[in-house]
């Protein structure tokens, strides 16, 4: 029966021991998944936003203050793509460019045009405090897609 006895308490030790540790990796699993729901939101619609400026008319590139006008374009677009999705952390505009063929816009119809953007996905959900002292760093997002206009 001795052996019986050194057992007593094992469960106990390790339930408690998994708990602990679902409780440390539970706030960092849920800011991964915010992450990656930012990234692909933000991916979307940077490429939404390069494929219909891409699209426009001859006209809107040609037109004088091309560039000031497909720029504003691209932030509307990202700007209401990320807010329809729910995203509490959103591109400065600063931070949005738009160039035609490897330059600013303005020259004619471009065969490519690129939008990018970057971002600071931060950390606005758990306090470090509540989350046993784990620090949970912002990132930076930078998301950039080319695309060739065919006529």
């Amino acid at each position: 029966m001795t052996p019986v006895r050194c057992q007593r308490g094992v469960v106990a030790v390790e339930a408690a021991l998994l708990i602990a540790m679902s409780l440390v990796l539970l706030p960092m699993l849920l800011y991964l998944g915010r992450l990656t729901m930012h990234a692909i939101v933000l991916d979307k619609a940077v490429y939404g936003a390069a494929s219909i400026v891409a699209a426009l008319p001859a006209e809107t590139h040609a037109a004088a203050g091309a560039a000031t006008t497909l720029r504003a374009f691209a932030l509307d677009y990202i700007d209401q793509a990320a807010r329809e999705a729910g995203l509490d952390t959103l591109p400065p505009p600063a931070m949005t460019n738009v160039l035609c063929d490897g330059f600013s816009c303005g020259g004619g119809r471009p065969g490519t045009v690129t939008v990018n953007t970057r971002t600071t996905f931060q950390n606005t959900y758990f306090d470090s405090s509540a989350d046993f002292g784990i620090e949970l760093a912002d990132l930076q997002l930078s998301l950039a897609y080319t695309v060739s206009y065919v006529p």
